[in-house]
């Protein structure tokens, strides 16, 4: 039999990650099965078993492809941005979905997420997984106040962290509201204005930088 290119496995493994990602956006985590996923790829029961074990394993593997593009999209966002808080107010103010399909894929794949988590949420290890994954995002943004800190358009009153996990702690909890009742119910936009004002005397922003907006 001809041998087949790692290119070619890479390819197929992430055609079936990008199926089960469409299937736990659909269905959510707990409803999702693998035969789920097989009909939405298109493959054998066998190729999709030989690259997932089990829908856990093809959920973190969804999970871990959708972190590293996140990293990506926002490492490249804040290189393009003139300001760390004119990236921060891009970044708040995307959580006004453009569309009805946008919010539905949105608040699908925050649906899932928290079905899971909250499935394993009394086993040891995976405790810990989520806690390393929520300090990562931690970390990351606390290094993005820091740069604003060193170009002098931030002045915090608290430190980094506290402020990234509040900010974490708000819009997660949009986020679930969000897959109960619609962004215009649960006034979202509104939120995300009273947020922002936060942040800013949070941020110790002084005011040359909102002209920057």
């Amino acid at each position: 039999m001809p041998k087949v290119s790692h290119q070619h496995k890479e390819q197929r493994r992430l055609e079936i990650i990008t199926a089960g990602k469409k299937v736990f956006i659909q269905k959510g985590y707990e409803a999702a099965t693998m035969q789920d996923v097989i009909e939405e790829v298109g493959l054998s029961r066998g190729a999709v078993y030989s690259y997932f074990s089990n829908k856990e394993d093809l959920f973190l593997s969804v999970l871990e492809v959708m972190d590293h593009h996140n990293f990506l999209e926002l490492e490249r966002d804040i290189q393009k941005t003139p300001s760390v808080w004119t990236f921060f107010l891009k970044l708040l103010k995307g959580y006004h979905y453009e569309s009805n399909e946008e919010e539905h894929r949105s608040i699908g794949w925050v649906a899932a997420q928290n079905e899971y988590f909250y499935s394993v949420r009394h086993i040891p290890e995976k405790r810990q997984f989520i806690k390393e994954r929520y300090e990562q995002y931690v970390k990351l943004f606390s290094n993005y106040i820091e740069k604003g800190v060193q170009k002098k358009e931030f002045h915090p009153i608290f430190p980094n962290d506290t402020i990234v996990r509040y900010m974490f702690t708000f819009t997660d909890g949009m986020n679930m509201a969000g897959v109960f009742i619609t962004a215009e119910d649960h006034k979202r936009a509104e939120q995300i204005e009273a947020l922002l004002l936060t942040l800013k005397y949070m941020l110790g922003i002084q005011k040359e930088t909102d002209k920057q907006k």
